[in-house]
């Protein structure tokens, strides 16, 4: 009669297992990467490019009132401020290193998306209530120059803009980017617990 006991050894090593995907991984992280200090590059000479037409304006335009100037400060401000918040969140992708293990990684992962919800509903509401005020004090003078009913219209369009940009764009552009992130760290994690099995 034979045996019929299970020898789970020879089970064990007879199933097929499969490998975590860490090349997969590895791109996918280097083009998330690559994604990320091009936006990076992008925001610098969108805002340097705006910075500087704003300041050549504050400089070389004699007739601006006092309240133009300190809209422009204002919003010139903003910008700066926000130069200096991205170029500071976008300097830890820099930081991100394939080489380190997945733990390391995957916490370096976790402080990126602490610091992006930070930035997408902090800093975010901050930058535009410094500009959202700088455009009302700078656009005071034209908006008196040019009568009552072009002054609402001014202001209209404006904070319509404004408005369209908070509403509609952030919110997708938020989503968006935490869609990105939370798949990378759901990779991440899913490649650690298999190589914990």
């Amino acid at each position: 009669m034979e045996n019929k006991e299970l020898d789970f050894a020879k089970l064990w090593h007879a199933q097929q297992t499969t490998e975590p995907d860490i090349k997969d991984l590895q791109l996918k992280i280097a083009k998330y990467k690559k994604e990320n200090v091009r936006k990076q590059i992008f925001a610098n000479i969108n805002l340097i490019l705006t910075l500087s037409v704003l300041i050549l304006i504050w400089v070389n335009l004699d007739q601006l009132e006092w309240s133009s100037k300190l809209g422009l400060s204002l919003i010139i401000l903003a910008i700066c401020i926000s130069l200096f918040k991205f170029n500071k969140f976008y300097r830890k992708f820099n930081k991100l290193d394939q080489g380190t293990d997945s733990n390391t990684y995957l916490q370096k992962l976790l402080q990126i998306q602490v610091e992006q919800k930070n930035i997408q509903h902090k800093f975010i509401n901050t930058y535009f209530i410094i500009l959202g005020i700088g455009l009302a004090i700078y656009l005071w003078q034209f908006a008196v120059l040019l009568g009552s009913m072009n002054g609402i219209m001014i202001y209209a369009a404006t904070f319509l803009w404004l408005g369209f940009v908070w509403f509609y764009l952030r919110p997708r552009i938020t989503k968006k980017q935490e869609a990105k992130l939370n798949a990378l760290i759901e990779q991440v994690q899913s490649q650690i617990n298999q190589v914990d099995i």
